[in-house]
């Protein structure tokens, strides 16, 4: 396997990593809102919102690359 083969597989598997660790992260976060929050259309945005967030980073991490 080339070098250049084995640092894109690497990469690919750290930000795989990242993205499942912050959907882990993430999941409490929209349950909480669901257990607490009254059925209404700011409470559909909010968890809109944690979704974007999970997105976000996610495309983030693609564009830019991780610490």
């Amino acid at each position: 396997m080339k070098l250049e083969d084995e640092v894109k597989e690497h990469m690919e598997r750290k930000q795989r990593l990242f993205y499942e660790e912050l959907l882990k992260k993430l999941k409490p976060i929209k349950k909480y809102l669901e257990d607490n929050l009254p059925e209404s259309k700011n409470k559909v945005r909010a968890l809109e919102r944690v979704d974007d967030v999970g997105m976000i980073a996610k495309y983030t991490a693609e564009l830019h690359g991780l610490k």
